[in-house]
């Protein structure tokens, strides 16, 4: 546990004592390799018992991938944080997930045990984390290693050239999101919980890397534009006409194109004008992969998801899932349209 960890871990537990009132204490046992930290906690005729896990919570899914950690009938892992807001404090109420700040908000259950305490306000000077990951270069690389997932084991060097980033920009991006539980970095390298790398991903493209993307709003004619052979201008479907085509569900209304290549020839070619409110729009190719065999121009899966999950239609959305389901979910049997 590093010096800022061990900070966090007696400021909540201070915190826990003054809101509460309830006596508990840290205990520390363990092997050379690795160091168990209890929180030990004692009311009337009761102890219960509860290892710790330190971690910032600045999304929701953090909480959840303390919980998948949590095996059945072992000691429950406590999740401790700098600061857990409201919102995050209901979502671990409803996964059962035990925590303690140090604004001493609190959720603490076990038979015989139910301790809840929200709404506590963020302690004077703790600014919110932005994670490395979800910078803009960091999302590239998290994109990268979603979408093949084999670059976990290949050089910094080899995914900062898939993910179209600096060198620097891959080893932080990758210790935070081992730091969230979603990778392990130890050998073999692997994605842990892909469900939430995904939806995480999702949820973050829209407010950090989409608006990096330079996006060009034009006018077109739909029936000549779905006709349009993208590899030829060295660009990609997103959104729903990729999503049709990968579904067979949508009927698209709204076109979205990612391009690496001027787009000037395309501009020409499709007759197209630019308007604010056009119903195509166009953006900065971001990723460095070879083109899938099977849609060889429309964008990587999770890309397409994540256009879908931002569009905030319920079809949509439906849409997403069932690419999710197809192309995306771990399976011994799946072939990945980005393999």
């Amino acid at each position: 546990m590093t010096s800022s960890e061990q900070h966090v871990l007696q400021t909540a537990l201070a915190a826990f004592r003054r809101e509460t009132g309830v006596t508990a204490k840290l205990q520390y046992s363990g092997k050379k390799v690795k160091v168990e930290v209890c929180f030990a906690l004692q009311v009337p005729n009761q102890k219960f018992r509860f290892l710790v896990d330190v971690k910032t919570v600045d999304r929701l899914e953090i909480p959840a991938a303390v919980r998948a950690k949590s095996a059945p009938g072992a000691i429950p892992l406590l999740l401790v944080a700098p600061f857990i807001t409201r919102e995050s404090a209901a979502r671990c109420r409803q996964i059962h997930q035990p925590f303690i700040d140090t604004a001493g908000n609190v959720f603490l259950e076990a038979p015989g045990l139910f301790i809840y305490v929200a709404g506590m306000p963020r302690p004077t000077g703790l600014k919110p984390q932005l994670w490395k990951a979800e910078t803009a270069a960091g999302l590239q690389v998290t994109f990268a290693i979603a979408s093949h997932p084999s670059l976990l084991r290949a050089s910094h060097r080899e995914i900062a050239a898939q993910a179209k980033v600096a060198l620097g920009s891959v080893g932080p991006a990758l210790r935070d999101l081992e730091a969230r539980g979603l990778i392990s970095l130890a050998p073999p390298r692997r994605i842990l919980n892909p469900r939430l790398l995904v939806e995480g991903w999702a949820a973050s493209f829209p407010r950090r890397l989409l608006t990096k993307l330079e996006p060009q709003r034009f006018e077109a004619d739909p029936a000549k534009l779905a006709k349009a052979n993208l590899a030829a201008y060295g660009a990609y479907w997103g959104g729903e006409i990729a999503a049709q085509r990968m579904t067979r569900y949508l009927k698209p209304a709204a076109f979205v194109i990612y391009a690496s290549e001027p787009v000037k020839q395309l501009v020409i070619d499709q007759r197209l004008k630019a308007n604010p409110h056009g119903n195509l729009e166009i953006r900065r190719m971001f990723w460095n992969f070879p083109r899938a065999a099977e849609f060889p121009d429309l964008a990587p899966p999770l890309l397409v998801y994540a256009d879908l999950m931002a569009s905030g239609d319920g079809r949509n959305q439906e849409a997403a899932e069932i690419i999710y389901e197809r192309w995306m979910q771990p399976s011994p049997t799946r072939t990945s349209a980005t393999s």
